[in-house]
Parts: structure tokens; C-alpha cells; sequence
């Protein structure tokens, strides 16, 4: 949006088309009626009392960088996706977990559990689903052979922080860390190694300071 678009009937646009306007995530219908609900009334309100909210160039430029870094994100993830279906691999579920045989870590086997894993990937089912439900998830980067060859290389190296729980810092980027204060996602090296008698899975952590 230009310097004095109207926030309030850009927000509510975006909430009819699925998303939010503030960081370009997918949202859920409940959500979005919610905002749209909202976003009517405060318009009326706003247009009785002659005044609307607007933002700040500085404002504006934060919005479309935190959209595009979510974009990038969803690119990088359909690209992913594309190249599993590509290679005749599912991109998802079961089957998508590459054949062991697997390490042993903390007594449990170091195998993606694919369920928990892909409540962090774009596209799946799993994360879909957890956006429908209101939830904001880290993103991790791949799929879930990407997980497998993290896990074979990384696991068992990182920090303990419980008896089935490790923190590693990877040698690259592996996704974004939901900051739940801000609001904002942060690419980062860094993740936690979630382990159970049924699997392991990473989820992106918060990024070293």
C-alpha cells in the first residue's frame, strides 16, 4: 500500500483473500471472518468520526519486508515440494521418511517422525492445519528426507537441555524462528531435537545472540 492507504480496509481485504496482512501468513476462516467483522466495524467507526489510521513510510517498509521474507518462504517451500514429486518421492507422510538403518540417541530412535515434523513444513497437511487452528509455527527449510540427513549428520552433538530434548547449531540456515513477542519469523542456524520412542523431529529455534 502507498504512504495513506486506509490500514483498516487493506487489513480486511487481505482477511477475505486468506491471509494476513501484517505478515503475509495463511490464516484460517475463523480468523479471517474475525478480522473482516472487525475490520468493518472499525471502519464505520473510524469513517463516522472522520479519521483513519495510517502509516508511517518507516511503518510501511517493515510490513512489506516481513511479507516478502514470508513469500520467500513459501517459495522455498513449494520449490521443495516440487522436487519430491519430481523424483517420485511423497513430500509428506510415511512414506516420505527415508529407510533407515537409524542411530540411536538418548535411547530413542533418531527417525523423523513425520507427523510432528511436518507441523513445521509449508504445504503439508500438518501445518495447514495448525494454521487453521490459530497456531504459529517455526518453518523449517525441505522436507522430511531434508530432516533425516540433518538428523543422521547432526544428532546426539548438540546441548542437552532435557533427556529427550537437544539443541544444535547447524552449519547453515534450516528455517525461521517464530518470535512470539514480535511477531515476526528469524531466519536461523539453530534447532531443537525433539526425541520419542517414535521418532525425532527438529523444530527451528531462536537464533544466537
Amino acid at each position: 500500500p502507498e504512504e495513506h492507504t486506509d490500514v483498516m480496509v487493506e487489513q480486511t481485504k487481505a482477511a477475505m483473500e486468506g491471509y494476513n496482512y501484517w505478515t503475509g501468513e495463511e490464516i484460517s476462516s475463523f480468523h479471517s471472518a474475525a478480522i473482516v467483522v472487525a475490520g468493518l466495524s472499525s471502519h464505520f467507526t473510524s469513517w463516522r468520526r472522520g479519521r483513519s489510521l495510517t502509516l508511517s513510510k518507516a511503518q510501511l517498509k517493515k510490513v512489506k519486508e516481513r511479507r516478502q521474507a514470508n513469500k520467500e518462504t513459501n517459495n522455498r517451500a513449494n520449490s521443495n515440494e516440487a522436487v519430491s514429486k519430481n523424483n517420485n518421492v511423497p513430500s509428506y507422510g510415511k512414506k516420505s521418511v527415508p529407510i533407515g538403518p537409524y542411530q540411536t540417541v538418548y535411547g530413542f530412535p533418531v527417525k523423523v517422525k513425520p507427523g510432528a515434523q511436518e507441523k513445521h513444513i509449508p504445504n503439508t497437511p500438518n501445518y495447514k492445519q495448525e494454521i487453521a487452528d490459530g497456531k504459529n509455527k517455526s518453518i523449517f527449510y525441505g522436507d522430511n528426507k531434508t530432516a533425516q540427513e540433518l538428523l543422521d549428520k547432526f544428532a546426539g552433538k548438540g546441548t542437552t537441555v532435557t533427556k529427550s530434548k537437544e539443541r544444535v547449531d547447524f552449519d547453515e540456515p534450516i528455517g525461521k524462528y517464530y518470535d512470539t513477542v514480535t511477531g515476526q519469523y528469524i531466519e536461523t542456524n539453530r534447532g531443537m531435537l525433539h526425541y520419542g520412542k517414535d521418532g525425532a523431529h527438529i523444530v527451528p529455534a531462536k537464533p544466537s545472540e
